[in-house]
């Protein structure tokens, strides 16, 4: 049967070709297994005719993008049939434009219910340089974006969620918990700014603070637990500081699999504006990223 038969949305891969880790690869075909769905690998070739270009090159140009988009095809080709799992039904498609826009145009085409891109990491101190390509993708995404770290190869046990109680971070978090593996582990955390905490822990608006946001959470923490998959938990905390420095410190004490992260905005114009937050996790994570704008209207 056809995955699109079960009523399941399928999964977009965004692929750049064969010098794509794995890793993307594989986790795609894990999720789009894990969910039922089928598996669309979406790869973008920029074209060599840009504006200015002199008219008298067109013709050239014109057939240097079809020799282009020729070799992409078969680059993906070996790709997916190198990488092919077992049981993941998958198509292919190779676009001409710019990869942000087309793959997003791609994913709203298909109703796609994740995009998937690795996220070509590049060492810079202690934190790993990445997500670029997702980043650029998730300014213009309407759902979930799941940039892959090269070492991830399996799905998800332990998941570390940003909430910050809007549509978006919830989102995300449902999104990160459709994709957990049995017996994993989720984890909700408001952080709350240090300039609205008190200096003394003992502070009774302070203390007031906290346990409202732990109320919260759990509140958030309920409603999911029905929907997640068997033998998983879910707990809550609150921390302190710079939102995106306290999600990554505490992925990497908890060695987590993923840090999953809303953004702002919630209409095409403010999602133009991708938060902070999530704009600094993609590119400072060392582990998976999910971010997700809010959920598209019904």
């Amino acid at each position: 049967m056809n995955p699109r038969d079960n009523g399941t949305r399928p999964v977009l891969l965004a692929a750049a070709g064969s010098g794509d880790a794995p890793a993307s690869c594989e986790i795609a075909q894990l999720v789009a297994k894990h969910l039922g769905a089928e598996l669309r690998v979406v790869s973008v070739v920029e074209p060599v005719l840009v504006p200015g270009f002199p008219p008298e090159f067109r013709d050239e140009a014109m057939t240097a993008d079809q020799a282009s988009l020729a070799a992409r095809a078969k680059e993906i080709k070996a790709l997916m049939e190198r990488e092919a799992l077992a049981g993941v039904a998958w198509s292919s498609e190779i676009r001409l434009g710019r990869p942000a826009i087309e793959v997003c145009e791609a994913a709203q085409a298909l109703n796609a219910e994740m995009i998937v891109v690795g996220a070509n990491p590049q060492r810079r101190v202690r934190r790993i340089v990445s997500g670029r390509r997702a980043a650029q993708i998730l300014h213009l995404a309407d759902v979930p974006v799941l940039s892959v770290a090269p070492w991830l190869h399996n799905l998800p046990r332990r998941i570390v969620a940003g909430i910050d109680f809007q549509p978006a971070s919830l989102h995300a978090a449902e999104a990160a918990a459709k994709i957990m593996q049995k017996g994993g582990t989720l984890k909700l955390v408001h952080v709350l700014p240090l300039s609205f905490i008190y200096p003394s822990p003992q502070n009774e608006r302070d203390a007031a603070l906290r346990a409202r946001a732990l109320r919260d959470l759990e509140a958030v923490a309920e409603k999911m637990r029905a929907s997640i998959p068997e033998g998983c938990t879910i707990e809550c905390l609150t921390l302190d500081g710079n939102a995106a420095d306290e999600l990554l410190n505490l992925a990497e004490r908890d060695r987590a699999d993923i840090v999953a992260t809303g953004t702002r905005g919630e209409s095409a114009i403010r999602r133009a504006f991708v938060g902070s937050v999530a704009t600094e996790v993609f590119h400072s994570a060392m582990v998976s990223v999910l971010a997700s704008p809010g959920p598209r209207d019904k």
